[in-house]
């Protein structure tokens, strides 16, 4: 068995991964940001340590990743989120002298991690995609609005980790968004946000596990409810399969000749009957509980490549629903009441996975009730 280290191991998806990997008889440690107030992992069962590692800056990252694999003996490295999986990349030569690392070169990844470039290599590939526009100045954004109407969605170019995004259902909205999150984010010119065609539809995702550009394993699946309900990350989502779906999914990442994991993001076009690219997140995705629940192992599947283990391709995989009610479900219910009677159905459903019944790690589960309590809070007071 490995010594396992996990980056970012306050987020959710780190924990479910971490219990995933502990389960099979690894010794898993996590890292933390110095000063995170109760990341999960440090009160998880399946988490043996925590380190406190600056995951922000790339420079600070370099520095307290190097001290801690000089000090201590890992395995394997899992990077979870953006931007440490960026940063592995990049220094992907440097820190696979100490641990085993499985990440695409910063080549592919930059490219897959730019919303507008990655549409690009889309369309060459024959990858349906959303009508997306550069924006670079108010005029930009008008010609956009004047040729796929309204709403829009404004979103930042480059992932970034910090959710740069907003709808705009009116010309005036449009503007205002745009320059707010630009003073938000404090954008230069290059890093404005584009302006993407809304996609009428519904969301569904596109996972898979790379080798040196071979595909291993593969998983899809479909958004039932998201907070903010108006877009964002799943709260209750279902396993489900399409080879239509998997044949762009697998296009796309061919093209790139991946390597690791990945998530396509894609909307169901409900007029058109297909599907089409939103974006690519070149990390572990928010849902990944999900994919282990339906039996797409994806954490076991990155410590085998990592570790030299032969790993044969498959697609099997159960279908199945998990509810994240601690997680989003709860307060998607709160923006949007009308959803109620069907997160409380869901909650009730003994066939679906949910976020509040992991009585085995019951510190974790009481930090996650006290988090949605104070988002609970702010959410009734119009705070969020």
């Amino acid at each position: 068995m490995a010594n396992i280290l996990v980056t970012q191991s306050g987020m959710k998806h780190s924990i479910g991964m971490m219990r995933s990997l502990a389960r099979q008889g690894h010794a898993v440690y996590g890292l933390i940001n110095p000063g995170e107030k109760q990341p999960l992992s440090k009160y998880s069962r399946y988490c043996r340590q925590v380190y406190n590692v600056h995951q922000e800056d790339e420079e600070a990252f370099v520095k307290d990743i190097f001290r801690l694999l000089e000090k201590y003996t890992f395995d394997v490295l899992v990077p979870i989120g953006f931007p440490v999986t960026h940063f592995v990349a990049k220094h992907q030569i440097e820190i696979s002298q100490y641990a085993k690392i499985v990440v695409p070169n910063i080549e592919s990844e930059e490219i897959a991690c730019d919303k507008f470039n990655i549409q690009k290599i889309a369309m060459n590939v024959g990858v349906p995609t959303p009508k997306t526009f550069l924006i670079k100045n108010t005029e930009d954004i008008a010609d956009a609005i004047k040729e796929v109407g309204l709403p829009i969605i404004i979103k930042g170019r480059r992932e970034s980790g910090k959710g740069i995004v907003a709808t705009a259902n009116s010309k005036v909205e449009a503007f205002h968004q745009f320059y707010s999150l630009v003073e938000k984010y404090d954008l230069a010119q290059d890093d404005y946000p584009i302006v993407q065609e809304f996609i009428h539809g519904w969301g569904c995702g596109f996972f898979a596990i790379y080798e040196q550009g071979e595909c291993k394993r593969i998983f899809m699946h479909r958004r039932i409810r998201e907070y903010p309900p108006t877009g964002g990350v799943s709260c209750c989502a279902c396993s489900f399969n399409d080879p239509h779906l998997e044949l762009y999914g697998r296009k796309l990442l061919d093209a790139l000749h991946w390597n690791g994991v990945a998530m396509a993001e894609f909307r169901y076009d409900e007029s058109k009957h297909d599907y089409s690219l939103i974006e690519v997140n070149a990390k572990f995705w928010g849902s990944l509980e999900l994919a282990l629940a339906a039996g797409a192992d994806f954490p076991a599947d990155y410590v085998k490549i990592a570790t030299g283990q032969e790993l044969d391709y498959t697609s099997e995989y159960k279908m199945t629903t998990y509810q994240w009610l601690l997680s989003g479900d709860f307060l998607h219910g709160l923006k949007r009441p009308s959803a109620i009677p069907f997160i409380i159905m869901t909650a009730f459903n003994p066939r679906v996975h949910k976020d509040f019944l992991g009585i085995d790690d019951p510190f974790v589960l009481i930090i996650r009730c006290l988090k949605l309590l104070r988002d609970s809070i702010l959410v009734i007071f119009r705070l969020r």
